[in-house]
């Protein structure tokens, strides 16, 4: 998983833990209400209802950060929530192998065993983005029960026991389906179906998700703006079939040169690109552009039509938020924009790069340009 499916995952833990973080709680509260494991062992109830009642909160207030961005480490906040749901589950795993061997073969072990049955069906589900954790808490759910039922001697101790067995390998095997799902749908839902990048939607969280860490003061944050140069002209020229190649061998090279895990390639629009790369300076930004120029550069895939060059090339507009700056996604993309069109103003097949500021006036701009007669040598003008 890259840094967006990690923000994906946990985003989704916390939106679909909200009614998980207060339904352990309401459950035990239900139990005693209607058998005598109150009455019979009130220190016990008391205990497990108290950690209920503060892991229900302790999630309920981790989720309520993370869905409104009030989280400063997205490491510290998975592991804090992570251990909320198996402290949760395990307390529930050790509170029905106790209520078995208190109860069993009383009607009281009964309905806390078809709780937890419930429960660990319930959370299977909650937590199937992430499948590490997912495993962990079958296990914390239903290992303690179904250990302690081995040891009984009752005769529907061991039926029971095998029943819970069955049930977490059941359990097990469709949460790995739930998991596998849940990540196809996300990835055709971010990916653009002629590229393979991802796609408008997946740019704009991601890109709005940087923005705001770059605003904090974690790092900087380059944009890039990437534009094959007549296209419409290679389109009408050449046809919309070979114009959909040259987008797929453009996208394939901008995937190669995203070589970090975070950093990353989409379509933006028709035969425009955008990469975003987080933590990247000015000068790291500019490197990438030439990167990106001399990859394409070396396709020499034909385009005696442009009056550029006679093969495909692109022209790139790269703007870098340096860390700690007040700045809008929208306004980040417009300046990348408007330094895209100062490529093409001055003769297309060539980077422009500068710094965002809240001044147009202010910004300054470097230029690397490629000669269309050269190998992908560039030369670097201020």
């Amino acid at each position: 998983m890259d840094q967006t499916d990690r923000h994906h995952a946990c985003k989704e833990l916390a939106r679909r833990g909200l009614l998980g973080s207060v339904f352990y709680f309401l459950l035990w509260l239900i139990v005693l209400s209607v058998t005598p494991i109150g009455e019979d062992l009130p220190r016990f109830a008391l205990y497990v209802g108290l950690i209920f009642a503060v892991t229900g909160i302790c999630r309920s207030i981790l989720g309520y950060f993370y869905l409104h961005g009030r989280t400063q480490s997205r490491a510290r906040w998975f592991y804090a929530y992570a251990a909320c749901v198996l402290i949760s589950g395990g307390t529930w795993g050790l509170a029905t192998a106790v209520v078995f061997w208190s109860y069993l073969p009383q009607w009281p072990a009964f309905l806390v065993g078809f709780s937890a049955a419930g429960l660990v069906a319930g959370g299977t589900f909650s937590v199937s983005s992430h499948r590490v954790l997912q495993v962990l808490y079958i296990v914390v759910t239903m290992l303690p029960a179904a250990l302690t039922l081995a040891f009984m001697e009752e005769p529907q101790a061991r039926v029971l026991a095998l029943l819970f067995v069955f049930n977490a390998a059941f359990l097990f095997t469709i949460g790995g389906s739930l998991h596998r799902q849940y990540w196809d749908l996300q990835l055709l839902s971010d990916t653009d179906s002629l590229t393979g990048l991802a796609n408008r939607r997946r740019f704009d969280r991601v890109l709005r998700d940087e923005v705001k860490r770059a605003r904090r003061g974690d790092a900087s944050l380059s944009l890039m703006l990437v534009d094959v140069d007549h296209f419409k002209l290679y389109n009408d020229s050449y046809g919309h079939t070979r114009g959909d190649y040259v987008l797929e061998v453009v996208a394939e090279r901008l995937s190669q040169c995203m070589r970090r895990s975070q950093d990353l390639a989409a379509r933006y629009g028709g035969e425009e690109f955008a990469c975003v790369l987080p933590s990247c300076s000015k000068e790291g930004a500019r490197l990438m552009a030439e990167r990106i120029q001399e990859s394409i550069d070396a396709l020499r895939l034909p385009h005696l039509f442009s009056p550029t060059a006679p093969r495909v090339t692109v022209s790139l507009g790269v703007v870098t938020l340096e860390s700690g700056t007040p700045c809008e996604p929208d306004r980040l993309v417009a300046q990348a924009d408007k330094l895209l069109y100062q490529s093409k103003e001055h003769g297309r097949h060539r980077a422009t790069c500068g710094l965002y500021s809240n001044e147009s006036e202010r910004e300054s701009a470097s230029y690397w340009t490629a000669s269309p007669n050269s190998d992908g040598e560039g030369n670097d003008h201020d």
